[in-house]
């Protein structure tokens, strides 16, 4: 082979000179392909193609289903706790509002006034009594309900002050007035609320039972009230029935209730188990309720019996006061910390959806710009392989394409082709 390289004529190419001129022939061969695969390229970079975001729909349609699906358990979950807290507002409101503030306050002076004319029946102490009625709202101005704000008398006070005092000027003596008293008094409970529509509200959130506890006791300390003076009044008609379901309500809600099973046994059971001190003081005992005068250790009608009753209503309203609000800003807290976090997610999901689908895209226009320039090599594979098999003799370019060892002999007999301008070969060199 050296032999055959030094007799090679100046004409004949090298190996070298033929890569080169393999090398021009190429760029000279198909300058406009290889600018169309550099500007489809770029295209590809730059639009996306309508084939490459099926995926990304697919998965952006996922996205937005799981995102509705997010917002739909949330807002149910919301919606619930938005009526709890709303309900415990409420019942909050019914026991510091400026409304319960004032029909507390009217029973409490109207059962003071029928106090004393069962003491003392004469002329002077009605008229002292009832001049008592002239501004009975005016202690209500000093006093503000649960959320601070001072309490108006300009409303249902003097609306329900006018009532009672029509009640009042139509009684003549004192055993009416006394029943005119009590009638007023049963009316403002009612105003205020019946115990039986607090029972069913009580059955629906757990929050309503104090209020129920609150209704029920304030209805027993009042027909305590009327039982102390049943000698002396007579008491209005079905009180024996009123008394045995408000005690039946009473020991219901003792079981309801906490607070009011707790203010029961601190004020009631403690304090008076002195005779029954080997009694379960959790085991309501209804024997010293009775409406029977006689018998010992009875509190019903008795002044230590109205006196415990109404230290366990103040211990209620406290204890049920704070509790409710309490769990009014618990409520709040929560609902607050949820709507931030759904606000947040609000907020990221969008911002994470398409971050994603910029990502997806930008891969998929990768690989797909790969694709093109892997095919395009191919191509430019195959135009090279044309061309050193025009350049080659015909029995080693046969060799080439059956993927043959080619014969060291053969080189011997290779005649190299002169390429021509156009490409084709115009003459033969040994």
């Amino acid at each position: 082979m050296s032999a055959l390289k030094k007799q090679r004529s100046p004409g004949t190419l090298s190996s070298a000179s033929l890569k080169r001129r393999f090398l021009r022939r190429k760029r000279r061969v198909a300058p406009g392909a290889q600018k169309d695969a550099d500007s489809e390229l770029c295209r590809c970079s730059i639009v996306p193609l309508s084939g490459c975001s099926r995926t990304v729909r697919r998965i952006l349609t996922a996205c937005t289903l799981s995102l509705l699906a997010l917002f739909g358990s949330v807002s149910v979950d919301l919606s619930s706790n938005f009526d709890l807290l709303h309900a415990t507002e409420a019942a909050y409101d019914e026991l510091t509002s400026c409304r319960t503030i004032t029909i507390l306050h009217l029973v409490s002076k109207l059962q003071q006034i029928r106090h004393l004319l069962a003491k003392d029946m004469n002329n002077e102490t009605l008229e002292t009594s009832f001049a008592a009625l002239d501004h009975p709202c005016g202690d209500v101005e000093n006093h503000c309900d649960g959320r601070g704000l001072p309490c108006s008398t300009s409303g249902s006070c003097q609306e329900t002050t006018g009532t009672i005092r029509e009640l009042l000027n139509a009684s003549l003596d004192a055993n009416s007035r006394g029943l005119a008293l009590t009638e007023a008094i049963q009316r403002l409970l009612t105003i205020w609320g019946s115990v039986e529509d607090s029972l069913v509200k009580a059955k629906q959130n757990s929050n309503w039972r104090d209020v129920l506890s609150a209704r029920v006791l304030l209805t027993f300390i009042e027909l305590n009230h009327q039982l102390m003076f049943s000698h002396l009044m007579v008491p209005p008609s079905g009180f024996q029935l009123r008394w045995t379901h408000t005690l039946s309500y009473l020991s219901f809600s003792r079981l309801m209730a906490e607070r009011l099973d707790d203010c029961w046994l601190e004020n009631v059971e403690v304090q008076m188990n002195s005779s029954l001190e080997a009694q379960d003081p959790r085991v309501f005992d209804m024997s010293r309720w009775q409406m029977s005068r006689t018998g010992s250790g009875l509190l019903s009608g008795s002044g230590p019996g109205l006196r415990v009753l109404t230290n366990t209503q103040r211990c209620l309203f406290s204890r049920a006061s704070s509790a409710l609000w309490l769990a009014s800003r618990s409520l709040s807290s929560s609902l607050s910390v949820r709507i931030c976090l759904l606000a947040v997610a609000c907020l990221i999901y969008p911002v994470g959806m398409f971050s994603f689908k910029q990502m997806t895209e930008w891969i998929q226009n990768y690989a797909q710009s790969l694709k093109e320039k892997t095919e395009d090599l191919k191509r430019q594979r195959q135009l090279a392989e044309d061309l050193l098999h025009q350049m080659l003799p015909k029995s080693v370019a046969k060799q080439l394409r059956k993927h043959k060892h080619v014969e060291a002999e053969s080189y011997e007999k290779v005649r190299w082709k002169k390429l021509g301008p156009s490409g084709r070969s115009s003459e033969v060199r040994d």
